[in-house]
């Protein structure tokens, strides 16, 4: 039985900012290490009845009871929504890459 991997880590990276002096308006660049964390989320499109049509993530895991989940509607309209229990829902194919959906027909 293949485990999910782990949710990602906040991201550690080096930031080249510009610093302006506050006279003679000179620049410089200086390196700083910012971290960003960046939530599960889970991207659903839905049919026209409801059903899900495919569904991508952020994790590399199918879907999951701690993502944030956003819901494409048939109609264009979004909706962030807090109430869709992604844990009914037996999702199919795997989740190699970020963004990438999966059809769930």
């Amino acid at each position: 039985m293949r485990h999910p991997p782990s949710p990602p880590s906040p991201v550690l990276a080096p930031v080249l900012a510009p610093i302006v002096a506050a006279s003679g308006g000179s620049s410089q660049s200086a390196v700083q290490t910012i971290t960003v964390t960046i939530p599960a989320t889970s991207f659903l499109r839905l049919d026209r009845s409801g059903g899900v049509v495919s569904v991508a993530t952020n994790t590399r895991c199918a879907p999951r009871a701690d993502d944030n989940v956003c819901v494409f509607y048939a109609d264009g309209t979004v909706d962030k929504r807090s109430d869709f229990d992604v844990t009914k829902v037996e999702w199919r194919g795997d989740f190699p890459h970020v963004g990438i959906y999966q059809p769930q027909r």
